[in-house]
């Protein structure tokens, strides 16, 4: 989004919505990856194991303890199998009584606030979590989706600009 104003206004919060309102809100369900999947050659695994390896033999080498060089060969395996693995598709619904993906329900009052970030040609909705220390769960959808999705948050939730990060650069740099 640009620096222009918002016209998204928050209505919610701990107040109740009056049962008018609730009758006018109507729910949102669509149909999404749970993230954005890049395609990776096999020089990108390639890339991923030899640093690794090299990372690992300079520690080893500087500090003489196996039990490092093992935990950064560990970690490395684990980031490459997650870094192939493919996204699922995910059934979401917003409505009055909370987010539900799948067949698990976030409750409003869970969360912060949101926002809507674009990353490229792709937006996404990022709900921050109440807990200090919760990632903020991250919701794509198909652009004809978002005013409906950001009508029933906003009734709900207060938005708040916000945009990646300089991990959340960094990760898709590096098309993880």
């Amino acid at each position: 989004m640009d620096n222009e104003e918002s016209n998204w206004t928050y209505t919610g919060g701990d107040a109740q919505l009056d049962s008018q309102n609730l009758e006018a809100l109507e729910s949102v369900s669509w149909e999404a990856s749970e993230y954005v999947a890049h395609e990776k050659p096999i020089s990108w695994y390639l890339i991923l194991y030899g640093a690794s390896v090299a990372i690992t033999a300079l520690v080893y080498l500087i500090n003489r303890d196996i039990l490092t060089a093992v935990a950064i060969l560990t970690v490395t395996f684990c980031a490459g199998f997650f870094a192939s693995r493919k996204p699922a598709s995910k059934h979401y619904e917003l409505s009055e009584k909370g987010l539900q993906i799948d067949s698990k329900l976030f409750q409003f009052s869970t969360f912060k606030s949101f926002s809507i970030v674009e990353d490229g040609a792709l937006s996404s909705i990022w709900l921050k979590q109440l807990g200090k220390y919760q990632p903020n769960l991250v919701l794509y959808f198909s652009p004809e989706d978002e005013d409906k999705i950001v009508n029933v948050l906003s009734h709900f939730l207060p938005f708040e600009q916000r945009e990646l990060d300089a991990i959340d650069r960094a990760t898709r740099r590096l098309r993880f």
